[in-house]
């Protein structure tokens, strides 16, 4: 191997190199493991996040529609047919509460409620209305 001075210093060509770039492939490459081990759990993780996201908003917005049909007196709402398809596993609950003669209110709420996916935890979304009461409801 040939070797040259340079600034009074004995220098060889390209051997001190070497070692070096095995090192950088290494290093590299433990880097290129962890991204690729840690990449799929956080993506999975975002995408349930986004999954319960859409059922809350869809949800809230499914409520508002049950709501509207108990104020104009429809006794027994439903899902509607787009919410079923997606949400299959969805329960619907109606429960009024109790008011005094003098109002002429009646607390409702109305709940969706689910389970998730990925563990047997529910998933609920609840509004709260009051409903004029009718005459022949007393």
């Amino acid at each position: 191997m040939k070797s040259y001075t340079r600034n009074n210093r004995k220098v060889r060509n390209g051997s001190a190199r070497r070692g070096v770039l095995t090192i950088e492939l290494i290093v590299a490459m433990i880097l290129l493991g962890t991204v690729a081990a840690v990449l799929p759990v956080t993506l999975n993780a975002v995408y349930k996040q986004r999954q319960q996201e859409r059922f809350e908003r869809y949800s809230q917005l499914e409520l508002a529609i049950l709501i509207t049909r108990l104020q104009i007196n429809e006794t027994e709402p439903l899902l509607s047919d787009w919410f079923q398809e997606r949400y299959p596993d969805a329960i619907v609950d109606i429960s009024t509460g109790q008011t005094t003669d003098d109002l002429k209110l009646i607390p409702t709420t109305v709940s969706i409620r689910r389970k998730r996916s990925d563990s047997q935890l529910l998933q609920q979304q609840t509004l709260t209305t009051w409903i004029e009461r009718q005459e022949g409801d007393e």
